[in-house]
Parts: structure tokens; C-alpha cells; sequence
């Protein structure tokens, strides 16, 4: 640096000829931690290095050759840079002036920043000036700093009571008061003329902390609360505090240390205890799977266990000892993880944190974005800190959620039965007054009602029908019975798909030109056997080709087909009847659910499409259904490709 000044001076003097010396000189200035500035006998600026324009930055129009320093002086107080500290502006700028051009001295100033800095203003024999400024805000605040500090041990020195203490200029200690011996069992006598690290600490303490003690000592620098244990001439431990202040001549000279003990050793087992207590407390909530989370007093978490963390795990990273309850919940809202805020973001906010700094006591229920099921309860305690506390109930929602669909569900069959045992009234009353009607007609002897053989015969067809007819209503129940209690067994053989589909249709062809529907059946020649059980495949196509029939009017059409693609050997039925409801095909395939609005107005138990698709489940096929309310149907059976 006293090169670059005498670098500099040469400068001033015009002594360098060469520019790119100069530059390289002004380049070496800027690099300089002091500001500098010069001018000329003149007082106008020569110079302003970098640092100078950082320590007064916004005046760079007027740190450029020619300005005069009163110029600079004035717009540094006019553009409110410097601290006036109640004297006027005129008054401020004449001041700096006088100092500025007497040449000599060093003066300090406070800008409005908070900055204090060290301005040195020096003249040259040739009548140039030398302005140099450094920052000094950080000495300034260590000065402050340490008179606190000497202020307080002072204060504590006098306030204490234990005992005091006292070491000379090569460190030795001097002095104990009779305390000590009493708060330590230690006579006097066996410490007076040693050093600390002769006083017997070095097997009690740990090296390091009697390393930086020593130190301290050693650079005559103040000490609070050197905490050691110190053993008794009966075995027994005290802890002592120890602090001390250097004492200085009027010269400066170091004399020694003044200081004062305390027995601190009910504090050491409060706080061993208490650390003890907190470790406890603390793996106690390590072990739970609630989350613990406490906010002091200021809304700033103090402590959370791994478990909040856990069941806030896109929260997590900017979970951190001082963030605020607020801080936190706005992350959660503004990422959309709390359902119950989403659309009325702030609202949600104003309310949470309401409920949060006034606790009721009362759980709330909140849903996570992740799917997650939170009880949080909360409550402030005597110093003004809340304990949050939540509770997974995911697994518990879930299984409400669950119990709540099966008693829909149970309730909708409880229905469906109702409805179908309504229906089936009907249906077992008609064949059976069919069947007792016919019969006491033909049981009668009386002449009044003797008929002919063409009537007789009439009459016992419609008792036969009657009776096949209740037959199948029973034999649909029994069916099903044996299917929902998982007895039905198969009777897999190697079968022909479009055989049963002929002979199927072939049975309802006249059920389908009784009521005016086209029936039309088409198989693919060279359809393969497929391994299945004849009986249940019969069944399938028949339930299909009648509910096609009965619910298509009068010139509609039925198509059936029998083929074998990618997916595997498959049967279709189509009509273009009055369809399903959307509503109505979510249920089609129910037990005792009709598939049409018209349903009863139809004979049938409701249970064709249930027993179709639960005998397509055992052969592993599968059941499809396409329908639109007006626009007909088509159900496809899929059995899946053999190996």
C-alpha cells in the first residue's frame, strides 16, 4: 500500500510519463481496500478509484476529472447519503472544507445507510490532496460490541457472590476469597502462585475447551462462564462458572484478571435432567406414528417429529426449526395439497389460521391431495406456544368410504330383491292360477261343462305350458343360488359354438315370428370345437336371444352371430329394440335387475343378463354390453383363445 501511495504521489507530480504505466497504477489503486480520491492545488478531482465509488454510490456524475471536492461534499448531503446528526446543511458542508484543506487529520461520519466511515484527508508539499476513505462499520460495531461486553462481565463481577478471584501479570493466580474453599473443598493454599492449567483441570475437562480457555487467558481477553467440574477431597464433583475481565494499568500495561465463581452444580443436574427429559420426550415422539409439531409462542416451529414429516411428504424439505405455521400452510395451499382450500385459496387461509392461534380443542378432518386422511388437533399452551398433533386416518376414511359403497350396494340389492320378488309374484302367480285354473276345468264331471277333445287337449297344452314356463322361473333361481354360492361346477367338453347357436335360435324362431321380429343368424363355416360346458354356452345364447326378443317391437330385427377373431371364439346378439339407459346398463347385469324401463311389464325374473355373464366369468370369458336408450343393444360373449 505505501508503495502504491508513493506510486501515486508521482503521479500527483507528473512524474509518470508513460499511459499505460498510469493505467496500470490506477488499475493497482482500484484494488486498494481504501477508497481514494485526489485533487488538485485546485481541489479539483484527479482521481476517484472504484472503492470510492462504491462507499458514496449514486454520485458517479460527479466523480469524474474536473469536479471540485465542495462539489462533491454538497450532493452527497443534498442527495441524503450522509447523516447531518442535527446540524445544518451549510454548517456541514463549511466543516468539511476546513478539515478537508487544513490537510491533516482523520474524522468520522455516519451515512444514512448505517455505514460509518474513517475519511483521512492528507496534502501533498505540491498543494494536491490526498482524500482516502475506509468502511469502518465493522471495527466501529466490535468497538461497541466489546465496551458491552466488558460492561456486562463488569456488572456480573459485581452482582456475584460465590467468590472472586484474581491472577497476575505472568497469569498466576493470586487470590481466592474464602468462599472458594467452601464452595470447593480445595484450600487456597494449593492453587495460590499456579496457572490455570496447574490447577488440576487437565484430567476433569475437555482438552479442547481448556485449549481455548488458556487462550483467551494468554491474550488477555475477557471470559464469561468457563464452565468446569472440580473434584472435592471427598470424590464428589462441583461444577463451577467462572468469568474474568484483564485489568490494565493507566498505561496499557496488562496486570492480571479480576474475576468471580459460582457453584453452578444444581443448575448442571437441572440441565442434565431436563436434556434427559427432552431425549425422552423426544423419542417418544420418534416412536408414534402421529405427527407432533410445536410452534412457539411467535407462530415458529420449535421441534417436529419424523412422523409429521412423513405424513407431509411434499412439505417436508421446507420443514425447518423457525419457519411459521403460516409460511407452511401457504406452501400447502398455494401446491394444492389441501382439497378443502381449492377455490377459495385465501379464505381457507384466513380461516386455518384463525382456528390455529384460537384452538377450540376440536379435531379437524382434512383431505390431502395425495389421497391422505388428516385429523389435526390443536392446543395453546400456558406460554403461548400451540402443539399440533395429527392422526392418519386414511386406512379408517377408507374404510368408511368402503363400508359406505357396500351398504349402497346391499341396499340396492335389497331393492332389487324387493323388486324382483314383486315380480315374481306375479310371475309364479300366473302359470300357477294357468295351471290350478285348467285343471278344475278338467277335473269337473258335471255336464254343464263337458267339452270336446280338441278342448280338452287345449286346455292341457296351456297347463304344460304354464308349467314349462314355471319351470324356468325356478330353474333361473336355483341357477343363480348355485353360482353365488360358488357350488356350479362345468362340464367342460370339446363343443360347437355354431351348432348351439343354431339350435338356439331354431327353439325361439317361432317366439320371433310370433311377434313379427326378423331373426337372423349367422355362423362362420369353418368354426373350430371349442373346449366348454354345452349346457351353460346353451344357456348364455338362449338368455340373449330371448331378452333380444322381448324387447324389440314389432318389424324389428334380431341378429345373432357365431365367429372365432384375435380375442377368441365369441357370440353376438344385436337388435335394434328400445335400448338401455346409461343408468339402467350400469345395472343390466345385477341379479334381479330387468334391462328395460319396461321391464315389468315383461314376463321374466331380472335375472337372464346375471346368470349370462356369471357362467361367461367361469368359463373366463367375458361378458360385453353396447346399448342407447331407443337405439337397440348388442351383447358379445368373449371366451378367450385356447393355448
Amino acid at each position: 500500500m505505501v508503495d502504491r501511495l508513493s506510486r501515486l504521489d508521482e503521479v500527483v507530480h507528473g512524474n509518470v510519463g508513460d499511459e499505460a504505466k498510469l493505467d496500470a497504477l490506477f488499475e493497482a489503486l482500484d484494488t486498494m481496500p481504501e477508497a481514494i480520491a485526489v485533487f488538485d492545488p485546485e481541489d479539483r478531482l484527479v482521481y476517484c478509484s472504484r472503492k470510492y465509488h462504491e462507499i458514496y454510490g449514486g454520485l458517479d456524475e460527479f466523480f469524474v476529472r474536473g469536479t471540485t471536492f465542495e462539489d462533491v461534499s454538497r450532493a452527497v448531503v443534498l442527495r441524503g447519503i450522509v447523516r447531518l446528526n442535527g446540524t445544518s446543511v451549510e454548517e456541514y458542508i463549511s466543516k468539511r472544507l476546513e478539515e478537508h484543506r487544513s490537510g491533516v487529520g482523520i474524522t468520522e461520519h455516519q451515512l444514512y445507510d448505517g455505514r460509518w466511515i474513517r475519511a483521512t484527508d492528507t496534502r501533498t508539499q505540491d498543494g494536491y490532496f490526498i482524500s482516502k476513505r475506509v468502511d469502518i462499520s465493522a471495527e466501529r460495531q466490535a468497538r461497541l460490541d466489546l465496551a458491552e461486553s466488558e460492561s456486562r462481565l463488569r456488572a456480573f463481577a459485581e452482582s456475584a457472590s460465590d467468590y472472586f478471584w484474581e491472577m497476575d501479570a505472568d497469569l498466576r493466580f493470586s487470590y481466592f476469597s474464602s468462599r472458594f474453599t467452601e464452595v470447593t473443598g480445595v484450600p487456597v493454599d494449593d492453587l495460590l502462585g499456579k496457572r490455570r492449567e496447574e490447577s488440576g483441570l487437565e484430567t476433569q475437562i475437555d482438552p479442547v475447551v481448556l485449549k481455548a480457555h488458556l487462550a483467551d487467558l494468554v491474550a488477555h481477553r475477557p471470559f464469561r462462564n468457563f464452565v468446569h467440574p472440580r473434584t472435592k477431597p471427598d470424590g464428589s464433583f462441583v461444577w463451577l462458572s467462572v468469568s474474568g475481565i484483564p485489568v490494565f494499568d493507566g498505561l496499557g500495561t496488562f496486570q492480571g484478571y479480576r474475576g468471580t465463581g459460582q457453584d453452578i452444580t444444581e443448575s448442571v443436574a437441572a440441565s442434565e435432567a431436563l436434556r434427559r427429559e427432552r431425549n425422552m420426550f423426544t423419542g417418544a415422539m420418534e416412536n408414534t406414528s402421529d405427527g407432533f409439531a410445536l410452534f412457539d409462542a411467535e407462530d415458529r416451529l420449535v421441534f417436529c417429529n419424523s412422523s409429521f414429516k412423513k405424513l407431509n411428504p411434499d412439505l417436508a424439505p421446507n420443514i425447518w426449526s423457525g419457519v411459521t405455521f403460516e409460511e407452511m400452510l401457504r406452501d400447502n395451499v398455494a401446491h394444492g395439497r389441501i382439497n378443502e382450500a381449492r377455490g377459495r385459496e385465501e379464505a381457507y387461509i384466513e380461516e386455518r389460521l384463525a382456528s390455529h392461534r384460537n384452538p377450540a380443542g376440536e379435531g379437524m378432518l382434512s383431505s390431502r391431495q395425495d389421497g391422505r386422511w388428516l385429523m389435526q388437533r390443536e392446543q395453546r399452551m400456558p406460554d403461548g406456544s400451540t402443539f399440533l398433533v395429527q392422526t392418519d386416518l386414511t386406512t379408517l376414511k377408507q374404510r368408511e368410504q368402503a363400508l359406505e359403497i357396500e351398504k349402497e350396494r346391499a341396499e340396492t340389492a335389497n331393492k332389487a330383491k324387493s323388486d324382483f320378488l314383486a315380480n315374481m309374484s306375479h310371475e309364479l302367480r300366473t302359470p300357477l292360477n294357468a295351471i290350478i285354473g285348467f285343471s278344475e276345468i278338467l277335473a269337473q264331471q258335471d255336464d254343464a261343462f263337458a267339452m270336446d277333445d280338441k278342448k280338452r287337449a287345449e286346455y292341457a297344452a296351456n297347463i304344460r305350458d304354464a308349467g314349462h314356463h314355471l319351470l324356468s322361473l325356478i330353474n333361473d333361481i336355483l341357477d343363480m343360488s348355485k353360482i353365488e354360492a360358488g357350488e356350479y361346477s362345468l362340464d367342460r367338453t370339446q363343443v360347437s359354438l355354431g351348432n348351439i347357436l343354431g339350435s338356439a335360435a331354431d327353439l325361439m324362431m317361432p317366439r320371433a315370428a310370433t311377434g313379427e321380429i326378423d331373426l337372423e343368424v349367422k355362423i362362420r363355416r369353418d368354426l373350430p370345437l371349442m373346449l366348454a360346458d354345452e349346457r351353460a354356452v346353451r344357456q348364455m345364447v338362449l338368455n340373449l336371444l330371448s331378452n333380444a326378443i322381448k324387447f324389440t317391437g314389432p318389424g324389428g330385427r334380431v341378429a345373432a352371430a357365431a365367429g372365432l377373431d384375435l380375442r377368441g371364439f365369441f357370440i353376438q346378439v344385436e337388435d335394434d329394440g328400445i335400448g338401455m339407459s346409461q343408468e339402467i346398463l350400469e345395472k343390466a347385469t345385477e341379479p334381479f335387475v330387468q334391462g328395460s324401463p319396461l321391464s315389468f311389464s315383461e314376463p321374466g325374473t331380472g335375472l337372464g343378463l346375471a346368470i349370462t355373464k356369471r357362467l361367461a366369468e367361469i368359463h373366463g370369458a367375458t361378458l360385453e354390453i353396447e346399448s342407447s336408450l331407443g337405439r337397440g343393444t348388442t351383447v358379445t360373449i368373449v371366451f378367450p383363445r385356447e393355448d
